[in-house]
């Protein structure tokens, strides 16, 4: 068994501090044990103002934390807009543009060996990136981790 530290980039739709529900339980803990081998960066969202503050906390586990506000008004509204275009509710709610950056930025300059979406939604930020989208191309009807492990098997380099 190969004994090495991993880089991960951990995407989630809610940040997962504090752990006192459901998602955030998991997603922490989650969080917890893969930093305790491995450099893990976090992309997560906040419905609550509040919830900013505990960046800090999970700056103890991870490597980069970006914590992004969104008002859930504007994400209900975003989440219709979507559902006109023919994709998901979920995928146009926990859409941001400012996430996508950070994504992509991270991406740039960071040679990840494996990415997790802590829910589908936020595939989408994956599938909108221009540092893997040739990874999709071939396989658009796949999951993400299905479709990545087809584009490698197809020879693509998928940069992870």
């Amino acid at each position: 068994m190969l004994n090495r530290s991993l880089k991960i980039l951990y995407i989630a739709h809610r940040i997962p501090y504090p752990p006192n529900k459901g998602d955030k339980i998991r997603s922490f803990n989650e969080i917890k044990h893969l930093s305790s081998s491995h450099n893990v960066d976090l992309v997560c969202l906040a419905d609550n103002a509040d919830d900013l503050k505990y960046k800090s906390n999970l700056q103890k586990y991870c490597r980069r934390v970006f914590v992004q506000h969104f008002k859930v008004s504007q994400a209900k509204l975003r989440g219709l807009v979507s559902l006109i275009k023919g994709k998901t509710i979920s995928v146009g709610y926990f859409y941001s543009k400012k996430i996508q950056q950070v994504i992509d930025q991270w991406l740039s300059d960071t040679d990840y060996d494996a990415i997790i979406c802590f829910s589908s939604p936020m595939a989408e930020y994956l599938f909108q990136s221009p540092f893997l989208s040739h990874c999709f191309s071939k396989f658009p009807q796949s999951p993400p981790s299905i479709a990545l492990a087809q584009a490698r098997q197809a020879g693509a380099t998928c940069n992870l």
